[in-house]
């Protein structure tokens, strides 16, 4: 009896996940994605096969999966997907804590593809990094040393956001700051941590 009451349930749940998506719903996790990677098709594709089939996307991604330390369907997080999905199309600075300041600014510079090149504020937080300096970036990040990259990269329209992917790199996404809202509420739909996005 026990076992044909779960099994109704699980049936239930694959019927309403099925009349979900062929009503239209987007999953939150393909919305962080398109917003994300501003509307990258093959950041899309990747997360909609995570989602649909992710045996076969274990066995596309085996590799890189491996290296992280993952080789089962299960073990497979949301988060990893999605960062993994944004670095294959260049479209986050994967950076250590280590990194130098200046190069961490030149990778986050190329997110912008052109936006900061103008940028007076911009300019002065890269003049400023050029100085020798004994920190990383991780302490330019999360400590008040030296000028601060959130303020500057907030006067040109843009918020930087890490996605906690329980390593100690530093994934960093350019979000336009009236997107904001949407990725940090997208992001906690999809059971993704973010951090910086209070900066």
């Amino acid at each position: 009896m026990i076992y044909a009451v779960i099994a109704l349930l699980v049936l239930s749940l694959f019927a309403y996940s099925s009349m979900a998506k062929s009503n239209g719903q987007v999953e939150p996790l393909i919305k962080l994605g398109a917003i994300l990677s501003n509307e990258n098709v093959e950041v899309k594709e990747d997360l909609e096969l995570y989602l649909n089939n992710p045996a076969k996307y274990l066995s596309k991604y085996e590799d890189e999966l491996f290296e992280r330390g993952i080789e089962e369907v299960e073990n497979i997080p949301a988060v990893i997907v999605l960062v993994n999905a944004l670095l294959k199309r260049k479209l986050l600075a994967y950076v250590d804590g280590s990194n130098s300041f200046n190069d961490s600014l030149k990778a986050i510079a190329k997110l912008a593809k052109g936006k900061l090149d103008a940028s007076k504020n911009f300019k002065n937080l890269l003049d400023y990094s050029n100085k020798p300096s004994k920190y990383g970036v991780g302490a330019y990040l999360d400590s008040d040393i030296g000028p601060s990259v959130f303020e500057s990269l907030k006067s040109d329209g843009f918020n930087l956001i890490s996605i906690n992917e329980d390593s100690d790199a530093y994934p960093l996404v350019l979000v336009n700051s009236e997107d904001l809202n949407r990725v940090v509420n997208l992001a906690k739909d999809s059971n993704i941590r973010l951090y910086y996005a209070d900066k």
